[in-house]
């Protein structure tokens, strides 16, 4: 009996660190129709997904990959589906593994590119909702405000 109680403790503890070292976070739109999950990873690596992503493992299409150091700016039209605009702030690593999504990436010497085409006076173009993300920091700006 008491091995069956260390097996236990053991898997609730193991399950319980695994938990706080892999987080995710959920990003919505306005209008709570569009999330992005962040899921920062063992190994400093970190996925960023559309919609809400519960699975255990890498999923198969639709996602980004970079480390857990990097800073995105991630921009998507309101009456577009299945397009996002990704911004690489710090030029680390990026690994787009999109199928049905259309894709238009900037690096961070693309930066003027970027913001010409999609800010209007200083600020995101109103057609776009977006998220800014500092992974690094857990910092997290959502169509303007600080989350």
């Amino acid at each position: 009996m008491k091995k069956i109680k260390l097996k236990i403790f053991l898997i609730v503890l193991l399950l319980g660190a695994f938990c706080i070292v892999e987080k995710r976070s959920f990003y919505y739109s306005r209008d709570k129709t569009a999330c992005i999950t962040i899921w920062k990873m063992l190994g400093g690596k970190c996925l960023i997904i559309p919609g809400r992503y519960m699975g255990l493992w890498t999923p198969n299409q639709e996602y980004l990959e970079t480390t857990n150091r990097n800073g995105l700016t991630i921009l998507w039209d309101k009456k577009v589906a299945n397009q996002v605009i990704i911004f690489n702030s710090y030029g680390l690593h990026v690994d787009l593994n999109f199928k049905t999504y259309k894709v238009k990436y900037y690096g961070a010497n693309e930066r003027d590119d970027f913001i010409n085409e999609y800010y209007v006076d200083k600020k995101v173009n109103p057609d776009f909702e977006y998220l800014t993300v500092d992974i690094g920091e857990n910092l997290v700006v959502l169509n303007g405000k600080k989350m």
